[in-house]
């Protein structure tokens, strides 16, 4: 199985992996004659039109054209050549501030996740919460950025002096992440069918808790996913027969909304296999339905989804809407982007790329555009060599939510231009988007060797030292510091809690290492650690242990297993394990404990012990480097959650096998 940068606990289950089409393997690129690359040139120099600059505020004298590319269209898609891309993200806000004030367009839509993007809304719609933080909450690092919160604060604005009863409203339409959505289902249900609810949340238990729920596609066997998909279908049954009497006891609107959310969920699971662009394509469809059909969409993803091509989200809308689309694709020449190392490390940083080569359709808007320019495909001649160029195949720039200039042929891609577009907005050199504190993902470095493993280094009350701190929205989510208060091995421990005021997004805390599996290569070892679980019975705490191997170009996960810790009546310390053998060819361990719910929990006396040939601990790193005996936790198998651990996982506590009557 291939796994990237599973270090990164956070990114991997908070953002979206990187996705490329790799240009390896297609035909290059032909290029036109001399008199046909001079008609190609005239065509857009004549053609294009500039404008004066990419930041909103600014008028729309240079954006009237505008009008005649849009005309009556229902929907306005606007693509990205990189989802990281600073006069990108500031131009297609200055074309939603267009639409938005001089062409009644009123609901702004992004590649997001739908359920926590209706948070964003209410802030725009009403003022309530904190946009930075809301951002942070929809677990899209890319749109975590200066650009984006300030295209936010632009649609609040714009609504406190909206006169005319039309504000404009903020959707995603995304479905990658699933608690939230789980999380509705379930409140919905406890509120006009409590039985049902029961029934349902303990089918929907794994989907709600954010850490497992990021498991699910990524470690889960395919029987265990099938399992939960027939009886998450089952859930959606059962509600859509009493979908009336649900809309009675509520409204129209709430069950709707709740059934939206057990649909995202079942896009989530793959249902019927249908695709992300496809399962977008209906999230946005529904998001038109609810709006009502004198509504206007602008939508705002990657290039490759906005696209007109095989099974994109474009090629959804367009048999929707037909000549209702207009898809606005992004281009540039030279300049810089941010995006995650897709080799290295998995860290968030700015790239710079080059003017690309002469036949790519950047270079030939580079050698005729101005530096910042619309041009209509729609306009282009009947016959000729212009558009027998732009209908045929031309390379492109494709970059997502990762890069690597080790392999910069992975970011092309081929395709008819104006077949796949209705528009072009080109920027001729570009700088990387500005991230929030939030949006802000470092790269781990070098495999350490194991530090801190006790907590007894570091002052009271502050984060401890050789631990990785949560990243994105978690890390003003939650507290994480050291306590002298009730340790269970030594004089510190570490407390997990919610930070104070309110929560934005469905997170998890996180504590982890990443260390050098050289030591233990060949050998069987044990992760030991004690904690406690304080509050309620929805509380979870995630204990886990990871090994890889070099891969070619990703790192390959060759043993994985996470065990589930519960609310311990009377605050109970549990020790809870996990046993693996490393193996010879192994470069990194990583291991670490989450946790997500309202209690707090507790992490004391980690161990990190090798196995002799009878099972016995030969040494141990741990409070004192010393090795440890049993401290008689018994043995209880569970079997891998992702089937495809070599070893099983023993804790000490039993779990519900069973939903309950």
């Amino acid at each position: 199985m291939r796994t990237v940068f599973p270090q990164l606990l956070v990114i991997l289950f908070l953002a979206p992996v990187p996705q490329t089409l790799q240009l390896a393997g297609q035909d290059a690129p032909t290029s036109p004659g001399i008199a046909d690359t001079a008609a190609v040139h005239a065509w857009i120099r004549n053609n294009a039109i500039p404008l004066t600059t990419v930041e909103a505020g600014n008028g729309f004298a240079d954006l009237q054209p505008l009008r005649k590319i849009v005309g009556d269209a229902r929907v306005v898609a606007l693509g990205e050549g990189t989802h990281g891309t600073r006069e990108f993200f500031q131009l297609k806000h200055r074309l939603l501030e267009f639409l938005v004030s001089e062409m009644d367009f009123n609901i702004f839509a992004i590649e997001a996740s739908l359920p926590e993007a209706l948070e964003v809304n209410r802030y725009v719609l009403s003022g309530e919460g904190d946009p930075a933080r809301l951002l942070a909450g929809m677990h899209f690092w890319t749109w975590d950025t200066e650009e984006v919160l300030a295209l936010i604060r632009w649609m609040r604005e714009y609504n406190l002096t909206e006169t005319r009863g039309r504000k404009v409203k903020f959707y995603g339409f995304d479905m990658q992440y699933a608690a939230r959505a789980a999380r509705t289902v379930q409140n919905y249900l406890q509120q006009v069918d409590p039985v049902t609810g029961r029934r349902a949340a303990w089918v929907m238990g794994p989907l709600a808790d954010p850490f497992v729920s990021g498991e699910i596609r990524q470690r889960w066997s395919e029987e265990k996913q099938r399992e939960l998909a027939d009886s998450l279908i089952r859930v959606a049954a059962d509600f859509d027969e009493r979908l009336d009497s649900y809309a009675a006891m509520s409204s129209t609107e709430e069950a709707d909304l709740a059934r939206r959310h057990l649909e995202i969920l079942l896009q989530f699971m793959g249902i019927e296999k249908v695709s992300r662009d496809d399962a977008m394509a209906a999230n946005t469809a529904w998001i038109l339905d609810r709006e009502g059909p004198d509504s206007r969409a602008v939508l705002w993803a990657h290039n490759q989804h906005v696209a007109v091509h095989e099974g994109s989200q474009g090629e959804a809308l367009r048999a929707m809407l037909g000549n209702d689309l207009r898809v606005f694709g992004f281009s540039f020449d030279r300049g810089g982007f941010q995006a995650r190392d897709a080799i290295i490390d998995g860290a968030v940083r700015p790239w710079f790329v080059g003017s690309p080569p002469d036949t790519t359709l950047g270079a030939h808007l580079r050698a005729a555009s101005p530096d910042v320019a619309l041009l209509d495909l729609r306009s282009l001649p009947e016959a000729g060599p212009v558009r027998s160029w732009f209908m045929t195949p031309q390379t492109m720039r494709t970059i997502g939510s990762g890069y690597t200039d080790q392999h910069p042929d992975w970011f092309w891609w081929r395709a008819p231009v104006a077949k796949v577009y209705d528009a072009l907005v080109f920027v001729e050199k570009t700088t990387p988007a500005r991230a929030n504190l939030t949006g802000r993902f470092p790269g781990e470095g070098p495999p350490n060797n194991p530090a801190n493993l006790g907590f007894e280094a570091g002052l009271p009350g502050t984060w401890p030292l050789g631990w990785t701190m949560p990243r994105g929205a978690a890390q003003v989510e939650w507290d994480v510091r050291l306590t002298r208060a009730d340790a269970r091995e030594g004089e510190q421990a570490v407390v997990v809690r919610r930070a104070p005021g309110p929560s934005y997004g469905e997170t998890f805390a996180s504590l982890s290492q990443r260390i050098d599996a050289s030591p233990w290569l060949g050998q069987r070892v044990t992760l030991r650690a004690w904690i406690r679980i304080d509050g309620t019975a929805e509380n979870r705490g995630h204990l886990w242990f990871e090994v890889t191997e070099p891969g070619d170009p990703y790192p390959e996960s060759v043993f994985y297993e996470s065990t589930e810790t519960r609310h311990n009546t009377g605050s109970e310390w549990r020790e809870y394990r996990i046993v693996a053998d490393v193996s010879e060819a192994a470069d990194v361990i990583f291991f670490g404990f989450a946790f997500a719910g309202e209690g707090e929990a507790w992490l004391d006396g980690v161990i990190l012990e090798r196995q002799d040939e009878t099972g016995r601990p030969s040494g141990a790193l741990g409070i004192s480097g010393i090795s440890r005996a049993d401290r008689g936790c018994p043995q209880v198998g569970m079997p891998g959650l992702g089937g495809i651990s070599r070893h099983r996982a023993d804790t000490c506590q039993e779990l519900p096998a069973s939903p309950p009557a």
